[in-house]
């Protein structure tokens, strides 16, 4: 599981302090009008309630995440594994948005 690779490389990197850190960010949608926020390994930052067509009300959110430079290629879906693990968690849908970068 990827969850588990990430917190073994997070681990490392914290009683080795060499490796670099990476940040990665995605932003997520929970239902109802208060934002996911909070600090630790896994950070939100609120942003705010969000209109859908034909959806019900929603609070939008920045998912941040740190991981060592050495495992950062690898860790492209943690962000969604995360939301997985929260959604189960808090009993709140935890949607992440996936975006790709378009020019």
């Amino acid at each position: 599981m990827v969850i588990t690779k990430w917190l073994s490389e997070l681990t490392r990197a914290i009683q080795d302090p060499s490796p670099q850190l990476s940040r990665h960010m995605r932003r997520v949608l929970v239902p109802g009008f208060e934002p996911l926020h909070g600090e630790g390994f896994v950070r939100f930052s609120a942003v705010g309630p969000v209109s859908r067509v034909g959806m019900p009300p929603e609070a939008l959110s920045v998912l941040l995440w740190l991981t060592p430079e050495v495992a950062a290629q690898a860790m492209d879906e943690l962000g969604v594994q995360l939301a997985a693990a929260l959604t189960l968690v808090c009993d709140r849908r935890v949607e992440v948005l996936n975006e790709f970068a378009v020019s």
